[in-house]
């Protein structure tokens, strides 16, 4: 099993999925537009793998940051 922390506005949210479904889930998250992280680093989905996700600590998946001006 494979924990996926889900951050909102909310608080957050932890699951226990198999690694295909964290793949899956992994995917409707960066649709949605949030950002991804494995390990502590930003990821794009395109670029993670199976053995990425068998192998991650921790996966989080975190509203993007919408920008402003300085």
């Amino acid at each position: 099993m494979v924990k996926f922390r889900i951050l909102d506005d909310k608080g957050d949210t932890v699951l226990e999925l198999q690694p295909e479904e964290t793949m899956e889930k992994m995917r409707q998250e960066a649709e949605r537009g949030r950002w991804l992280y494995l390990n502590g680093e930003v990821v794009n989905i395109d670029h993670v793998t199976m053995e990425d996700i068998n192998k991650a600590n921790e996966i989080v998946s975190t509203p993007m940051l919408k920008g402003g001006s300085l």
